[in-house]
This record gives structure tokens, sequence and C-alpha cells, in this order.
């Protein structure tokens, strides 16, 4: 999900019963486990996902997925790594 989401960043999600196109959500997946991405469309029971990096291929994002495989909506993130060093070093 890179640029929107970076390595170290820690999220934090809430489960809401209505999801928007755009949304970054966290999807539970048989065949990839959790993954993060946004929403691209959306219907009654499913929704297409896309990655924010549009230079790498998912193959996640080329078929549908269902409402209920969405764990919850990313709604706040933090760079771990940053807070960590700052920890150390002051």
């Amino acid at each position: 999900m890179l640029p929107t989401l970076k390595p170290n960043d820690v999220i934090f999600t809430y489960s809401f019963s209505k999801m928007n196109k755009s949304d970054v959500v966290v999807l539970n997946t048989k065949t990839y486990g959790n993954i993060i991405k946004r929403i691209s469309i959306i219907n009654d029971k499913k929704v297409n996902i896309e990655s924010d990096n549009k230079e790498t291929y998912s193959s996640a994002c080329q078929h549908d997925h269902l409402i209920s495989s969405i764990i919850g909506k990313v709604i706040f993130k933090i760079n771990a790594g940053n807070i960590f060093r700052r920890l150390l070093f002051i």
C-alpha cells in the first residue's frame, strides 16, 4: 500500500457497518490471509479492491471479495519505527 502505508506503520481499524468507495480496509482472505487494500467498487455483497502502489501487481485485486471478509476500516496509522527511535535516543 505504498505510498499510503509504509514499513513499520501500525494501523488501527474499526468495524463499520457501512463501507465506502476509497476506504482503506483490512480483509481476511483464504488465499492471502489478512491484506490491506483500498475499496475501488462496492455493491450489496461484494467489493473490488485496489492497491495504492500502481507500479506493483497484486493478484488479490483481480477478483471480487465478500463484504463479510472485511475485518475493519483503517482509521489511524502511526510509524512505530519513528516512535521507538525517539524513545531510545531521548
